[in-house]
């Protein structure tokens, strides 16, 4: 992830998706949230850098930092598969149907009436 840095100043919006624990969601176990650029490293390896992080690292290279969204979807297991479970899935498209709203309120503007414009 943090190879990518750079390539941000190209876009408008950054949407990062990510899973999360169960459990751990508010209400229909997703979270769409509006995100900060975070320079903190403490605890952080590898394997836990965090989307603000590599927003902060963008802007410390020089580069744009556009507005960023982190999308969390529950996970149903974590196991390794090719596919979501039925009910992950569910609360992906959910997810997504939420990340439409958002930015149709936000952006109302962009002639993306249904999504069909920006494949969304």
């Amino acid at each position: 992830l943090p190879e990518i840095a750079e390539e941000f100043a190209a876009f408008d919006l950054l949407l990062f998706a990510d899973a999360r624990v169960p459990g751990t969601a508010p209400g229909e176990g997703f979270l769409l949230e509006e995100i900060d650029p975070d320079p903190v490293l403490e605890g952080l390896n590898i394997h836990s850098v965090g989307p603000e992080w590599v927003l902060a690292l963008a802007a410390q290279i020089g580069g744009k930092v556009p507005p960023a969204l982190l999308l969390s979807v529950e996970g149903g297991s974590f196991d390794f598969g090719e596919f979501p479970t039925p009910a992950c899935a569910l609360r992906i498209r959910e997810a997504a149907e939420e990340f439409k709203r958002w930015f149709r309120k936000k952006y109302p503007r962009s002639g993306c009436s249904n999504g069909a414009q920006t494949g969304i």
